[in-house]
């Protein structure tokens, strides 16, 4: 029974480190990118009185930070879901 336990373990480790990853993947992305914005701003590199590039670079912006949102939320509760698990079968071993 505790081969089968430590395997089970091992696997959600396995899975904890793949969100944790994704999180911190989604986190690096996001900091990037308002690096990124923070340069061309600065240096005047878009012309934001040109509604097309202005429209273009807020969907853009939109469709990063949402992407990366969404992965950072997912991961997360997949990253708790997996803790509580773990918990719970460490629990459950003693």
């Amino acid at each position: 029974m505790e081969d089968n336990l430590l395997i089970k373990k091992n696997l959600l480790d396995l899975d904890m480190q793949k969100y944790l990853q994704l999180t911190t993947t989604s986190v690096i992305i996001a900091f990037s990118y308002f690096i990124g914005v923070f340069i061309v701003i600065i240096t005047n590199q878009i012309d934001f009185s040109n509604q097309s590039i202005y429209r273009l670079f807020v969907i853009v912006t939109i469709f990063i930070l949402g992407y990366s949102s969404v992965l950072f939320i997912v991961g997360f509760k997949k990253i708790q879901r997996i803790s509580k698990a773990i918990r719970s079968m460490l629990n459950k071993e003693n």
